[in-house]
């Protein structure tokens, strides 16, 4: 009998989701970015700084939804837009940051959440959106499906101790080198092979962000054949994010070089966030394999995608790209 007290009694407690007790934020101001950090942003793979970044995208719309007369945040998703590079009538977009506050998770505001992103602008097809698992189905509706499943990402937790550096990597000819802006127009060229929309501005301010540890691969005739960075938190938690490689010894050479220059006396948690079939490049490193787990699953509007998935060891920031 107590049992069922209790339950009615959270039953009735249940804060009423509808449209006029809940308001759209678009682009939302400090503030509420503020709340944003207090209420998800605390985890420690998340920077403050990122959405300055992720604000680089050619078009991108951030939504915060709060009760009426209140900064308390009960969800949020962003909708990104990227123009195609050689079909100028073309373009791709891709959904992210999709969070909902537990206390107010249900029907009611998942139809909210539905009806406002079928009505805005930059919900096109093609569209993708790296997922867990619980959002496939409601970004399915969304899209008005069916979605297409290309990829699943996995996440691998290394400890520091978990890693070394080899001493017989297959790494003659290839030159590593920090990044600078000169090198700028080459890199954007690489990117713009495998990924083939409009994202200059985004990739280079991952690039320059003095948070990361940028490694650019050069060969013998100074084309650049690859680049990847580590991204520190000041949690202790570093994360790999954007490597991209002609073939398997550049990743070699760019990882090594990268943790030839990590402080590791500050590093507690490596994350290696990567595709499903290209775990094996880092084989080389691992001293002792935890154990690898499903993070996301990259789907899409569309059957095919033109992504050259074949040089893409690790994706860039799920929040804001495919790829």
């Amino acid at each position: 009998m107590l049992a069922r007290i209790i339950f009615q009694r959270n039953l009735s407690t249940k804060p009423i989701v509808t449209r006029e007790t809940v308001q759209q934020i678009i682009n939302p101001s400090e503030k509420y970015i503020d709340e944003f950090m207090v209420s998800y942003g605390k985890r420690p793979d998340f920077r403050r700084s990122d959405f300055k970044i992720w604000d680089k995208n050619p078009k991108s719309d951030r939504f915060f939804y709060t009760p009426k007369d209140s900064t308390k945040l009960i969800a949020t998703y962003q909708l990104s837009f990227y123009p195609s590079l050689h079909k100028p009538s073309e373009h791709l977009s891709f959904g992210g940051l999709l969070w909902i506050n537990p206390e107010y998770r249900g029907k009611a505001l998942m139809k909210i959440l539905q009806e406002d992103m079928l009505s805005h602008k930059l919900l096109r097809r093609p569209f993708t959106a790296s997922l867990v698992p619980a959002a496939i189905h409601f970004v399915t509706k969304v899209s008005g499906g069916p979605m297409h499943h290309h990829l699943k990402y996995n996440v691998t937790y290394y400890k520091p101790d978990d890693l070394q550096i080899p001493t017989d990597l297959d790494i003659d000819g290839i030159r590593v080198v920090d990044f600078d802006e000169s090198q700028s127009r080459n890199i954007v060229q690489y990117d713009q092979a495998i990924f083939p929309y409009n994202r200059e501005k985004l990739m280079l301010a991952n690039f320059s962000d003095p948070n990361n540890i940028v490694k650019i691969a050069y060969d013998s005739e100074g084309n650049v054949i690859g680049f990847g960075y580590l991204a520190l938190f000041d949690s202790g938690v570093a994360i790999m994010y954007a490597l991209y490689a002609d073939n398997v010894n550049v990743t070699h050479a760019i990882f090594a070089n990268i943790l030839t220059e990590a402080p590791m006396h500050r590093i507690k948690s490596f994350e290696i966030r990567q595709p499903d079939t290209s775990y094996k490049w880092i084989q080389p490193f691992v001293v002792n394999e935890p154990k690898t787990v499903h993070m996301a699953t990259l789907v899409s509007t569309e059957p095919e995608i033109d992504f050259d998935m074949k040089k893409v060891y690790i994706n860039s920031h799920p929040a804001c790209c495919p790829v």
